[in-house]
């Protein structure tokens, strides 16, 4: 088996309904920048950055750059304020000085392991369809084994191979986004593209 080089990407998850009661209640464009930033803030480093301070948020350049320096500390207690009350983060140290927050248990983080975009060269075309399928998109299906079959009686095996790469390098891991690609391919005309068996699509009225 061919030896696949692999990176880590942090994944900020968030439940449904705090999304939704954060985006009808949130105060200001503003305050929806700044609390998005602490959310990344925490996925940095989630093993150990398991709290934010003030002072952390103070020292952020992004944090900085968006609330006025005027009235900073002021802005800045309203939009903490609002996360908490928004089910975003806890205050776990009331010391006014210094506070600390943590992420409430609607949002987590984990870590993923993913192929780097770099590692999706087109040497993989020397692969089947359904090992890249495999190793780019997600484990094969019998529903998606089909697709893959039937997409090869109407476009070049070499055509649908680039077509799963250019997916997963958009990060886009869907038959149905690979299959958009195929056909935008074809009605660019593609040489690659249908095979002779199988003209390309007209138009009918």
């Amino acid at each position: 088996m061919m030896a696949t080089n692999t990176a880590t990407q942090n994944i900020i998850q968030i439940e449904s309904s705090t999304i939704d009661k954060l985006v009808q209640n949130i105060a200001s464009g503003l305050h929806l920048k700044c609390i998005l930033r602490i959310i990344f803030l925490f996925s940095l480093e989630p093993n150990n950055n398991s709290n934010l301070t003030t002072y952390n948020l103070n020292s952020d350049p992004v944090i900085r750059s968006l609330i006025d320096n005027n009235n900073f500390s002021e802005t800045l207690e309203e939009i903490l304020k609002s996360a908490e009350k928004n089910n975003i983060i806890t205050t776990t140290n009331m010391d006014p000085s210094n506070k600390h927050f943590s992420l409430s248990s609607s949002i987590t983080l984990n870590i993923e392991e993913t192929i780097p975009i770099d590692s999706l060269s087109e040497n993989n075309v020397k692969e089947n369809i359904f090992e890249i399928f495999e190793k780019n998109i997600s484990p094969l299906t019998p529903i998606i084994a089909e697709e893959l079959k039937k997409a090869k009686s109407e476009y070049s095996e070499e055509m649908i191979k680039k077509a799963i790469i250019e997916s997963a390098k958009n990060n886009a891991r869907s038959w149905r986004y690979i299959s958009r690609i195929l056909e935008r391919w074809e009605e660019e005309g593609q040489k690659d593209g249908r095979t002779q068996r199988y003209p390309a699509r007209t138009k009918r009225y």
